[in-house]
């Protein structure tokens, strides 16, 4: 392993801790907003205790992989695994929300406008690791093409 690997196993690291800490909270307050006050705290609880642990595990499990194995990005894992809670405001009969055509169509199943853009959505504490990890792997991923090259 590099140092370049090694570093980026420190940031990745880092950006799954800060989400272990800052994901449920979010996740908590985006169903209380969404739902207007019409989810109980039993509901908000039980649809977080059911996403964010399988949520959290995946992404983990992305940023400890490879980076030549990783066939997504951690907030394509918090975006697909958001599908329990529009399940939930459904079955509250809350009225989705109006979308930007950018949103409607990127991401046609988030009738709720859930999905965070960046990690600093989920919580500003989020953003430095976010933007470290990316730029490291970008490095690490760089720097093989370039001995790839090489070769």
């Amino acid at each position: 392993m590099t140092d370049d690997e090694q570093r980026l196993g420190e940031f990745a690291n880092a950006l799954a801790d800060g989400l272990d800490q800052h994901f449920g909270p979010w996740l908590a307050q985006l169903i209380a907003v969404r739902s207007g006050g019409a989810a109980s705290s039993d509901e908000i609880r039980a649809t977080v205790d059911a996403v964010a642990p399988t949520v959290l595990d995946q992404v983990r499990r992305l940023l400890q992989a490879d980076i030549d194995e990783q066939r997504a990005n951690p907030l394509d894992l918090v975006r697909r695994g958001l599908g329990p809670v529009t399940e939930l405001l459904r079955a509250l009969e809350v009225s989705p929300v109006d979308r930007d055509p950018f949103a409607v169509q990127t991401f046609p199943d988030d009738l709720y406008d859930l999905a965070p853009a960046t990690f600093a959505d989920i919580d500003e504490a989020l953003h430095e690791p976010g933007l470290m990890w990316g730029a490291a792997k970008a490095h690490v991923h760089l720097s093989r093409r370039r001995a790839e090259g090489l070769r």
